[in-house]
Parts: structure tokens; sequence; C-alpha cells
């Protein structure tokens, strides 16, 4: 079993969030502009505290500074959130299960490009045929 699906019945703790902010990360494959959220939660696991980054596994940012503006929202400091960690490694943590990979900058920039290729190539099919 994968960690994504393993993360689903992971141990819960109580935690909080001690930062969280909005940053922009220029450049990348699509040389745009994305946004991330970057947040750091205490929590504790059989009385020893750790400390964890992770929102979710694949979490890679955002397009739009809205989406990334209102998850810095959800997770403002001070807030008490429910960690998912592994039982057999509580360093190990999250606060969100599943998998963002697929919706990361990487992939959206690539399916912008396949679609784009489809299309043109649908036009030249239809073109030459005409």
């Amino acid at each position: 079993m994968r960690r994504v699906e393993q993360s689903t019945i992971w141990s819960t703790a109580g935690g909080v969030i001690v930062s969280s902010k909005v940053v922009v990360i220029k450049g990348g494959e699509a040389g745009g502009r994305w946004y991330r959220v970057d947040v750091a939660y205490e929590y504790t696991v059989d009385g020893r505290p750790y400390r964890g980054t992770r929102i979710r596994f694949g979490y890679r940012g955002d397009a739009k500074l809205d989406a990334a503006d209102g998850l810095a929202a959800t997770y403002h400091v001070g807030r008490t959130v429910a960690v998912r960690h592994d039982p057999r490694g509580p360093e190990q943590a999250l606060l969100r299960t599943g998998d963002d990979s697929l919706l990361g900058p990487e992939f959206k920039s690539r399916l912008g490009l396949v679609v784009g290729i489809l299309i043109a190539f649908a036009g030249f099919v239809v073109f030459a045929s005409g």
C-alpha cells in the first residue's frame, strides 16, 4: 500500500499551526508564477513533541493567488488541527490525506501543452482533408 493510501488510516494527534504564509514561486516549466502555502504545525505523540510542514502528499501550490490565500486562511496561526501521523514514525505527518500530485504546477502546464498540441493537430487534419 502506498503512503497516500496508508495516510488515510494513520493515527491522529491534536496539533496547532505555528506559522502560515503564502510564498510566490517564479519560473518552473510554465515560466509563470505559482503560489504555495508554507505551514508549520506542532503536535505531540506519546508525550514527545514533533513539528510538521506537510499539508498533503504532492501539494506544490496553485496558479491562483486566491486559492493559496484561502488555504492559508484555513491554516491560520493558532488554529488547532488534526494531524495525521504514521504510527511507526510519527515524524511523518500531514494535515490532509490524499494526493495532490496530479494537481501540481508541472502537471497543469503539461496538460495545457498537450491540449494545445491536440487542438493544433485536429485543425491540421481537418485542413488537410478538406
